[in-house]
């Protein structure tokens, strides 16, 4: 099914079958695997157009529903569609516009960039 996301990407995104196929059947066939409703299972393509990487979370009720807020387990497809990842992620949105406040959380950029730059500087490609 992922073989086509690099093709799709540049086609119509609201009515292409594969992201009906993402967000359905893609979702109802790991939900089968999971059979378990504390789970919430939910593939997305993208919110009105293709995302960067389509992907389908796990969503462990009792600590999130949602990809904005707490942590989950996630499949993330490659954007040329070659390979899966699955992935412990994190939800940062809500911490950044309800916990924190968008002005603060303004105030961190600067210092983070920094902070990233120096690690960035310090790691080895080889």
């Amino acid at each position: 099914m992922m073989a086509g996301v690099a093709t799709a990407r540049s086609e119509t995104f609201k009515t292409h079958s594969l992201a009906a196929r993402i967000k359905h059947e893609w979702r109802d066939a790991v939900a089968a695997v999971v059979d378990d409703d504390s789970y919430k299972i939910e593939g997305s393509p993208g919110k009105g157009r293709w995302a960067e990487s389509v992907w389908l979370g796990v969503f462990d009720r009792t600590v999130t529903e949602t990809a904005q807020r707490g942590f989950y387990v996630v499949y993330l497809v490659a954007p040329d569609g070659s390979r899966t990842f699955l992935s412990l992620e994190q939800g940062t949105t809500e911490i950044t516009t309800v916990s924190v406040g968008v002005a603060t959380s303004r105030s961190w950029r600067t210092p983070l960039r920094a902070t990233s730059g120096y690690w960035l500087g310090r790691t080895s490609t080889a």
